[in-house]
């Protein structure tokens, strides 16, 4: 399993770092941080402000994967620029399609 990935009894679990404010969506790749914690590193055009680029960092993974919103919630960092977000389906499957096209 990827370190940026965890199982979960739903689905999976992600861990992002989203950079709101940005010049375009998109998907720039993983990163450590100082901590040495994995994270996928996201930006998206919308304002950090009354959920906009929450809804923002959604929709573009929604896209990305080709899934319904509805699969999607953020679970911790709603407020936060680190978020973690709950992929709901096979766990299996999506830890495969995220390796796939993330590297």
């Amino acid at each position: 399993m990827t370190p940026y990935v965890r199982s979960d009894d739903k689905g999976v679990l992600l861990s992002i770092r989203l950079s709101p404010g940005a010049s375009r969506n998109q998907i720039m790749g993983t990163s450590l941080d100082a901590t040495g914690k994995s994270s996928i590193k996201i930006s998206v055009t919308a304002p950090p402000e009354k959920g906009k680029a929450n809804l923002a960092l959604i929709n573009l993974l929604a896209k990305f994967l080709r899934r319904p919103k509805s699969d999607f919630e953020i679970v911790t960092g709603t407020s936060n620029r680190s978020k973690t977000v709950r992929i709901v389906g096979d766990s299996a499957y999506i830890e495969a399609e995220l390796a796939q096209k993330l590297d």
